[in-house]
């Protein structure tokens, strides 16, 4: 992004639900610089970068258009080319419905969604699998709107895995109360 605003908002939005999280769950001011850190350079910029990096090889390399004789439609390092920073954008646009419903929802409904019974692991793994399957939805419109790439359909993939993982975790694996044991242990 040439203005990095919404960046620096989805770092302050990160970190205002840190101090929550850890306001409610670890109240020391050692624990709750832990959780900033955590939260706004691991979840949000290393795996951004992460996926980033992934979204912006696949383009290059898998997505773009080519012409009848098999090159790549404008040729070497051309306006068809694909930056990485819009992928890095591609992936803030998509992480804001993960903050939503992970670090915000999940909070609020945190005590419900640790209970030891069916009800609770179902809500925590729904919202899970929803989180981050529309992830993948939001990343395949930052990709699909770009006229030289084609066949990016494919990021959606993800999600088929997500369905399957999902299911089998209502036979009692809850994903949020491993997750908040692994930020609060």
């Amino acid at each position: 992004r040439d203005d990095p605003s919404f960046v620096i908002l989805l770092a302050l939005f990160l970190t205002l639900s840190a101090i929550a999280w850890g306001g409610a769950y670890s109240p020391s001011f050692v624990s709750i610089l832990k959780l900033i850190l955590y939260m706004v350079f691991i979840d949000f910029f290393v795996v951004g970068a992460i996926v980033a990096t992934i979204g912006w090889v696949l383009a290059n390399n898998f997505f773009k258009k080519r012409n009848s004789y098999g090159d790549s439609t404008i040729g070497a390092v051309t306006e068809g080319d694909l930056e990485w920073a819009y992928c890095f954008d591609v992936h803030c646009n998509s992480f804001l419905v993960i903050w939503v419903l992970l670090y915000m929802v999940q909070f609020i409904l945190l005590p419900l969604l640790t209970m030891n019974n069916w009800f609770g692991l179902f809500l925590g793994n729904t919202l899970y699998f929803v989180s981050l399957s529309y992830y993948f939805v939001i990343t395949f419109y930052g990709y699909n709107a770009l006229p030289f790439l084609e066949h990016t359909q494919l990021v959606l993939f993800p999600i088929g895995i997500f369905s399957i993982l999902y299911f089998v975790s209502l036979f009692g694996f809850n994903i949020a109360k491993t997750m908040t044991n692994s930020y609060f242990s």
